[in-house]
């Protein structure tokens, strides 16, 4: 009666760890994994992983501009980028590569910003330049979708002069060379505060929403080597535990989230941080619903231009769902 007693106590035992998740992710491995991310909203979420001892062990790259990732990539100096969402989709079309996303991380972050006070909505951009960064890729694609969906034609009703930096788009309001200008998070915030007669006058996500309510606007899509995922099933598993954690750390302690931005090199001030950090919309989404957010958004700009995809729309096994 004894040993069966006992035997019955180990299988209670055992039941309650598995009901617990105790047999399950503690007995994960983790690994090396090498990840780069721009400066920006993008690394936002990112913040915990960067500063606390983690099971996987974390090499971070922060690069000026997106740009800079896929040859990264391409080379194999890292298993893990993000990236704004139709590059996501260029590197999954790129012949010499192989890549799935695992989540999103950021949604819309862009921002109109006027030094006239006389942009209320969209249709008041009509006869207007706007000056603004991301030529040909996510940002570009957005606000003519945002155009497009309020009559006006991007080109001929509102003339959109790119830059390639957003200190030149700062410089140019600065010097009263410019009025109006699309720029995103935590840039937007460190403007505003630093031009006088600069304020906010547009959230763009708020007028994507207006006309393509069906289709979440994303902003960063983390990606991964297939051939990494598929080596490294454990670390992957982390790295995305890890990663919701790390969003949740920078959505909800902004004062502490504020404060690594600083010491990472992501935005330069605390009071800036704390400011552009709400606004950043720093988000964590896998599985199901980021294909469906990441799918609409990339019909809309395979419509726009097929080649901004990289040529064709990504099939299901883009997505990286467990």
């Amino acid at each position: 009666m004894k040993k069966i007693f006992k035997l019955l106590v180990v299988v209670m035992v055992a039941l309650f760890v598995v009901a617990c998740g105790g047999s399950g992710d503690a007995d994960l491995t983790g690994g090396h994994v090498r990840i780069a991310t721009p400066r920006g909203p993008a690394a936002l979420g990112m913040l915990e992983l960067m500063e606390e001892g983690t099971r996987n062990d974390y090499t971070f790259t922060i690069v000026g501009a997106p740009d800079e990732i896929p040859p990264m990539l391409v080379r194999g100096d890292i298993d893990i980028a993000a990236v704004p969402p139709n590059m996501a989709s260029i590197l999954f079309n790129n012949p010499n590569l192989d890549v799935q996303v695992l989540a999103l991380t950021t949604m819309g972050v862009l921002h109109i910003v006027d030094t006239t006070g006389e942009i209320g909505s969209v249709a008041d951009l009509r006869g207007r330049a706007i000056y603004a960064s991301g030529g040909g890729g996510t940002p570009e694609f957005i606000l003519n979708h945002i155009l497009l969906g309020n009559g006006l034609t991007p080109g001929v009703d509102v003339t959109i002069n790119f830059r390639p930096e957003h200190s030149e788009i700062a410089a140019l309001i600065e010097g009263g060379l410019a009025e109006i200008a699309m720029l995103p998070e935590p840039f937007a915030t460190t403007t505003v505060n630093r031009i006088d007669n600069l304020d906010y006058a547009l959230d763009l996500t708020a007028e994507w929403n207006r006309i393509s309510p069906d289709s979440g606007l994303v902003m960063t899509a983390v990606v991964a080597r297939r051939d990494f995922i598929e080596a490294n099933p454990d670390a992957i598993t982390i790295f995305l535990e890890e990663l919701e954690a790390s969003v949740n750390f920078t959505r909800n302690n902004v004062e502490a989230a504020a404060e690594l931005a600083v010491t990472h090199d992501i935005i330069p001030a605390a009071p800036v941080a704390r400011l552009a950090i709400p606004r950043s919309n720093v988000t964590f989404i896998s599985s199901n619903t980021m294909q469906t957010y990441l799918s609409s958004l990339l019909e809309v700009f395979y419509t726009q231009l097929p080649q901004s995809v990289g040529g064709s729309l990504p099939d299901a096994s883009f997505y990286f769902i467990p």
